[in-house]
C-alpha cells in the first residue's frame, strides 16, 4: 500500500513543474516517517507497562506532595494535586484478575480527592492531572502507561497486587 502511494506521489512529482508540490511532498513523507517512529515508540512504552511495577514508594513531604520511588528507580517529586491523584489510584480496595488494581470511574476518583482534601475538583482539573502525572511518570524514565485511562472502565495505575509490596510511608 505504502508502494502505490510512493509511486502516485513520484509520478505527481515529475508533472509538476512548480517544485511546490515536490515541498508539500516531501514534507508529508518526513511526516510519515515520524510518525511510524512515534506509533514504533508508543508501542514499546505500552509493552514496558504491560508489566506494571513491582513496588511503588510514596513518601509525602511536609510541605505537600510527595516522593515517589517505582521499583528501583530513582526518587522523583511529585506536586500535591499529583501525589493526591496518585495515592487515590492505588489505595484502592480489591484487585483485578491481573494483579493490578482495580478500574475506578473518574466520578469515583473526584469523591475520593474530595474526600481526602475537603474540596471537590472538577473533571477537567482531574483529566489535566492525569496527563500531567503520566508526563512527570514520562521525565522520570517511566511509562506514562503505567496509568491507564479507559472511557468506559475509568482509571488505573499499574501496580502489583497479588504480593501487596506498594506502600505509602507515613
Amino acid at each position: 500500500m505504502m508502494g502505490i502511494a510512493l509511486a502516485s506521489i513520484e509520478r505527481a512529482l515529475a508533472a509538476d513543474a512548480t517544485g511546490r508540490l515536490a515541498a508539500v511532498a516531501s514534507d508529508a513523507l518526513r511526516l510519515a516517517a515520524r510518525t511510524q517512529r512515534e506509533r514504533a515508540r508508543d508501542a514499546s512504552l505500552r509493552a514496558i507497562a504491560e508489566g506494571g511495577v513491582r513496588r511503588l514508594d510514596i513518601r509525602p513531604r511536609t510541605t505537600g506532595g510527595a516522593n515517589v520511588r517505582a521499583d528501583d528507580s530513582k526518587w522523583f517529586e511529585l506536586p500535591g494535586v499529583l501525589a493526591n491523584l496518585l495515592l487515590v489510584l492505588i489505595s484502592v480496595v480489591g484487585s483485578g484478575a491481573d494483579g493490578f488494581p482495580v478500574w475506578q470511574t473518574v466520578e469515583k476518583v473526584i469523591d475520593q480527592i474530595e474526600r481526602k482534601i475537603g474540596k471537590k475538583p472538577s473533571r477537567r482539573s482531574v483529566t489535566q492531572a492525569v496527563y500531567r502525572l503520566r508526563a512527570v511518570l514520562t521525565a522520570n524514565g517511566l511509562s506514562p502507561y503505567l496509568l491507564q485511562v479507559d472511557r468506559r472502565r475509568g482509571l488505573r495505575f499499574l501496580v502489583r497486587r497479588e504480593s501487596e509490596r506498594w506502600r505509602a510511608d507515613a
